[in-house]
């Protein structure tokens, strides 16, 4: 399907990039919350509702809990912050957005 969209993957490993953005779509255009990669593995949740309005994740790609094999349901997409008006020094930062609260853009390149 990506190729048909254009999308030339870096490598065999990557499934989104830059092309695909998340955008809220639940409960008027917000994001209910974030789970931010602190580094060295932890995470922290950053409860909203952050408006859609300026903010810019980049899907990377699907995400679980359970990388180690068993059930992967895969309910999160890893992002990369590019923007976040409400919380700017997350910028550049890898987070985790249910997939339940928006929806994948793909855009075309310029």
């Amino acid at each position: 399907m990506a190729n048909k969209l254009g999308h030339e993957p870096s490598n065999a490993t990557e499934v989104f990039g830059d092309r695909f953005t998340f955008v809220p779509s639940m409960g008027g255009d917000v994001l209910t919350f974030i789970e931010v990669d602190m580094g060295r593995g932890v995470f922290q949740r950053f409860n909203g509702p952050f408006k859609a309005e300026g903010l810019n994740l980049v899907v990377l790609d699907l995400w679980d809990w359970w990388k180690s094999g068993g059930y992967w349901d895969l309910p999160f997409y890893e992002v990369r912050i590019d923007a976040f008006p409400e919380k700017p020094e997350l910028m550049g930062r890898t987070g985790l957005v249910e997939v339940l609260q928006g929806k994948v853009l793909w855009s075309e390149p310029s």
